[in-house]
């Protein structure tokens, strides 16, 4: 089962990567975008090269894999804000499934992005828009179905 971990702004890769240094899995959700460079005087081949900018899909939140007994591992854990909890103060749970689910979608997404190496179009900001909802969605449903469960 995969918990939601809140960290500090813009500190999700840092968390992630202490989360994975802890001996457990983590995965931060990023839209890559093909951006200018900063600036270029002259057009030139290295001008016309593409940066790539990586935005977190749900800001200041992550998904990590680990037991809920051992959540009290994490907390030496720096910018490490604590663990999204339902209103029974239980855990909020993701099944691996729509872990899964969604990762093979934004990797489909950022690899097409990558490919076309273009600025986000309407369509794709769309489409990112779309799947920032459904990742919400997701989680909502999950904290309902523990309220039900109890």
């Amino acid at each position: 089962m995969w918990l939601i971990i809140r960290t500090d702004f813009r500190k999700e890769p840092y968390v992630a990567s202490q989360i994975r240094n802890a001996g457990f899995e983590a995965w931060h959700p990023v839209q890559v975008i093909a951006c200018r460079p900063a600036i270029a005087r002259r057009v030139t081949q290295k001008a016309q090269l593409r940066a790539y900018r990586e935005v977190a899909i749900l800001p200041r939140r992550l998904f990590a894999c680990l037991p809920t007994d051992s959540v009290e591992a994490l907390q030496g854990i720096r910018h490490l804000v604590g663990i999204e909890f339902d209103g029974d103060m239980r855990p909020v749970s993701i099944p691996d499934s729509q872990i899964a689910a969604f990762r093979a979608v934004i990797d489909a997404e950022n690899t097409a992005a990558l490919a076309l190496s273009q600025s986000a179009s309407r369509k794709q900001k769309a489409k990112w828009r779309s799947l920032h909802d459904a990742l919400v969605e997701m989680i909502e449903g999950a904290k309902a179905q523990l309220e039900q469960a109890a």
